[in-house]
């Protein structure tokens, strides 16, 4: 079993990010909310609110998303190009994606590229941004890795930041993804510094 980040990882771009931007075309409603959207980017920057918080403010923007279904749709149509060609050369059916954004907008994609890998996401609903629990990020990927298998060792864990050590914890090998999509092996020092 292998395990994958999926924003900069298997997707060459951040998957939030882009959709937002394309629901923002998509939707002039959403442009009233923009200054919203700034503060609380500033305020979080600032250290003025947890993460999941922050994340949750700004996904209610899904609130002016007239037709979720459609729009995943649209934008998976344009977006799945941008998935990395290793990740299509190597894939394997018992794979599993860990990411922090959300679980409705990772699963249309995998329903396409691998519809057998298990998905483990922040929980959010499509139609009001509300999280259920965490934020999928750091050490609550590990956490909800644990929940859903208990506490095994994956044969490798690939992702773009050192943000996800706590997987890399959980994995025999370690890869980091650089733009591109080139792989790298996890720098050793940093691995003998992090206790792997």
């Amino acid at each position: 079993m292998i395990g994958y980040d999926f924003d900069k990882t298997i997707l060459s771009c951040d998957s939030t990010f882009a959709f937002y931007k394309y629901c923002l075309s998509r939707n002039p409603s959403m442009w009233g909310n923009m200054f919203y959207q700034a503060g609380i980017g500033i305020a979080y920057t600032m250290g003025a609110m947890k993460k999941t918080v922050y994340k949750e403010k700004m996904f209610s923007f899904l609130k002016h998303v007239k037709n979720i279904d459609k729009m995943l749709e649209g934008f998976w149509k344009k977006y799945s190009k941008k998935v990395y060609p290793y990740y299509l050369r190597q894939r394997r059916q018992d794979d599993v994606i860990i990411s922090a954004s959300p679980e409705f907008l990772i699963q249309p994609l995998l329903n396409k590229i691998n519809p057998t890998a298990t998905l483990i996401a922040s929980r959010v609903d499509p139609y009001t941004g509300k999280y259920d629990g965490l934020n999928c990020y750091g050490v609550e990927k590990k956490n909800r890795f644990i929940e859903v298998f208990g506490d095994i060792k994956l044969e490798a864990f690939y992702s773009d930041s050192l943000s996800d050590m706590p997987m890399f914890t959980q994995s025999e090998h370690q890869f980091i993804v650089k733009k591109g999509g080139q792989i790298e092996r996890l720098n050793a020092f940093i691995k003998m510094f992090n206790g792997l």
